[in-house]
């Protein structure tokens, strides 16, 4: 079921590269990456794991959560030291209704 919400979420991407942001098994915010190749790369892991975590296909890769960074949503630096994925998902959401 929590898949399905991700899935309705997080649409799919256009073919231009889209930046990606990190956040830690505890929800926490850690990075914005340029790309889910970039991601794949630090990671050690197959960009495809990237993208399907990034669309819903999957909770977690390794110890981290990845998402599509949405640009018009206007974060901030300040605003991404206190940003959890929770809080994340829920701006992501209200922001592609």
């Amino acid at each position: 079921m929590l898949q399905c919400f991700y899935h309705r979420v997080f649409p799919s991407p256009s073919k231009s590269k889209r930046a990606v942001i990190v956040f830690n098994k505890k929800g926490e915010y850690v990075a914005v990456i340029a790309s889910i190749t970039q991601a794949a790369l630090i990671q050690g892991v197959n960009k495809k794991l990237i993208y399907y975590n990034c669309i819903g296909k999957s909770i977690m890769v390794g110890n981290f959560y990845f998402r599509f960074y949405l640009s018009e949503l206007g974060l901030t630096l300040s605003d991404l030291d206190n940003l959890t994925v929770q809080k994340y998902d829920e701006l992501y959401r209200e922001a592609t209704e």
